[in-house]
């Protein structure tokens, strides 16, 4: 296996895309400080190959900061160059989507031909294809070619049987172990055939034994086939001589059929006619019957007709005054939805009304909360005069508290310093520990005296700085309390601002709201006036006026119009009986003569 190229994205170290080309490079080395990223390029190949790297979780390949990796390795392989994508995407909390594709072309003198791919089914079978294709595992891998990083020992340390395989899968013992595998089927194989041809030879042999037996009932068969022809051509002849009996008198049956048929034909005409003969006399006698009574039929007729010409003439007048009814029955919706209007005005004005009179009075109210208000917001505001003066003590105070405290530092440093040489003075004897000159008697006394009332005035400092630190932070707690009390100040004068604002309006609404009432109570008035006087819609007032005028002008009786309509149809069947009697008074000669003529038929048939 001789690398190609190598492609990785967000693959540990290596963010975004990486592209290493190996086709110019014959040895290489890689070189780099730690971490650099040197053995995550040879996981990559092992990762793209087998799936597996040194990592301990799969996840942690994938760079910080990214969903998704993915590596693009190819590599030759005898005469075939190999290229193997695999990806990896996180997805939350729901399992990895893993994806793996493997392509593979031939390398030819004038050019590399085209991928194609050669992707299994599932990831599993994918991972076989190309495992069979490089002729190792992954543990055969880091024990060979490649040996991991801290793991120099790893075959070593393996047991025996382990160490066997591997070494097995190195020097590819296994295809030893396929072809004998291969070699027992084949004889398995050849060793069935040979079984079957043996005994195929033995039924061919017991076939064999009886041929003579096989022979002579042969002779026999054949010499009955010869004496059964000759019988069959015998027959054939008498055969012939048959049909020909056979076809004549088939023809004498046809001609006594066709006779029969014209019999027949005559007797179902003769039936037919008298069937009609006897038909059409009925209707003559329906039809002359209906003619005798033309008189009644034809003065019935006649009523019938003045009969739905007065139905007409009221069905016209019903139509018109349902029109005008459906006018005003349009007009009278107008009237009361008009009327209605008013009402809802009328009381729109008055629920307005009592809302005002509820606004105006809380006048007097509000106008004592506005005056408190403004009070109390005035004592607020001196309060919050206080604060940048309270800011500037806080922040003196610190700086100079602040200053004392590193002065005392200073100072107890500098004491101990004093005190170090006191005991260095005290403990020398002939020369100054400090300047190395000589001292005399009384010289030791002198120095730690003097060391002493240097001490002594540090101290009496840094008491004086401790006691004003003491009262720097009472006055610190002073101005912290009464800051918070103006803190308090301010969250108050702000709630209290939304409230004086809020009655600020709501005055202003009391007041909107007492000049309202008036204008609003001289609308209601007259809204009650115009509907005291009918003052609405007076148009189709009018025109419903008319109406009920034109409809008492029609003078329509609706008892008139349903007795019309009963006697309309009593008589309505003077209608089909007027139609009967003009169809046979022009159908009945015509008749007459079908009759005559088809007895003379009868006669003649």
């Amino acid at each position: 296996m001789i690398p190609t190229k190598l492609v990785l994205r967000n693959f540990m170290c290596y963010r975004d895309e990486v592209t290493l080309d190996f086709r110019t490079i014959r040895i290489a080395c890689i070189s780099g400080d730690n971490g650099a990223g040197k053995s995550a390029l040879l996981d990559a190949i092992t990762w793209a190959l087998w799936g597996k790297t040194r990592a301990p979780a799969e996840r942690d390949l994938i760079s910080l900061g990214t969903t998704e990796m993915a590596v693009d390795y190819q590599f030759l392989l005898g005469h075939q160059e190999y290229r193997v994508l695999r990806r990896r995407r996180r997805r939350g909390k729901s399992p990895d989507q893993a994806q793996i594709e493997v392509q593979v072309r031939d390398v030819t003198p004038d050019g590399d031909s085209p991928w194609r791919a050669i992707t299994g089914d599932t990831l599993a079978q994918t991972q076989a294809l190309l495992t069979a294709a490089i002729g190792m595992e992954y543990d055969t891998f880091i024990n060979s070619a490649f040996i991991l990083q801290g793991r120099a020992d790893e075959f070593t340390t393996r047991g025996p049987t382990d160490r066997k395989q591997v070494l097995a899968d190195i020097l590819g013992l296994g295809r030893y172990d396929a072809l004998e595998e291969r070699a027992r089927a084949l004889r398995r194989a050849r060793e069935l055939e040979r079984r079957d041809a043996d005994g195929e030879l033995e039924r061919i042999a017991r076939e064999l034994e009886g041929r003579p037996a096989l022979e002579e009932e042969l002779r026999e068969v054949s010499e009955g086939l010869l004496a059964a022809q000759r019988e069959a051509l015998r027959l054939g002849e008498e055969l012939e001589g048959a049909r020909a009996r056979r076809a004549a008198l088939e023809a004498r049956e046809a001609q006594a059929r066709e006779a029969e048929g014209r019999r027949d034909a005559h007797a179902r005409e003769a039936e037919r006619l008298r069937a009609r003969i006897e038909h059409g006399r009925g209707r003559v006698a329906r039809l002359e019957a209906i003619i005798a009574e033309a008189d009644a039929i034809r003065a019935g007729y006649g009523e019938l007709l003045a009969a739905r010409e007065r139905q007409q003439a009221l069905d016209g007048a019903l139509s018109r005054v349902r029109a005008l009814e459906g006018r005003g029955a349009l007009l009278d919706r107008q009237i009361t939805s008009a009327r209605q209007r008013l009402l809802q005005e009328q009381h729109g004005i008055e629920h307005e009304l009592t809302q005002l009179r509820h606004r105006a009075e809380r006048h007097d109210d509000l106008q004592g909360r506005h005056a408190a208000l403004q009070e109390r917001l005035a004592g607020l505001d001196a309060t919050l005069e206080l604060r940048p003066i309270l800011t500037e003590s806080i922040t003196s105070a610190t700086e100079e508290m602040g200053g004392r405290k590193a002065r005392n530092e200073h100072l107890l440093a500098e004491m101990k310093r004093l005190k170090g040489l006191q005991r260095q003075v005290d403990a020398a004897e002939g020369a100054c520990p400090l300047c190395r000159r000589p001292l005399i008697a009384g010289d030791h006394q002198a120095i730690h005296d003097q060391y002493e009332t240097e001490g002594k005035s540090l101290a009496e400092q840094h008491r004086a700085n401790k006691a004003r630190i003491g009262d720097l932070e009472r006055e610190l707690a002073d101005c912290d309390r009464r800051l918070r009390e103006v803190e308090g100040a301010q969250r108050e004068r702000q709630a209290l601002t939304r409230q004086f604002g809020q009655v600020e309006r709501d005055l202003h609404d009391a007041r909107e709201a007492g000049a309202l009432i008036v204008a609003r109570s001289a609308e209601r008035q007259g809204f009650e006036d115009r509907i005291a006087r009918g003052d609405y819609a007076l148009e189709a007032q009018r025109e419903l006026a008319e109406l009920g005028a034109a409809i008492a002008a029609l003078a329509y009786d609706e008892a008139d119009h349903t007795r019309v309509r009963e006697r309309v149809a009593a008589l309505h069947d003077f209608d089909r009986r007027m139609h009967e009697l003009s169809s046979a008074q022009a159908a009945i000669g015509e008749l007459r003569d079908q009759v005559a003529e088809d007895a003379g038929a009868l006669a003649a048939r």
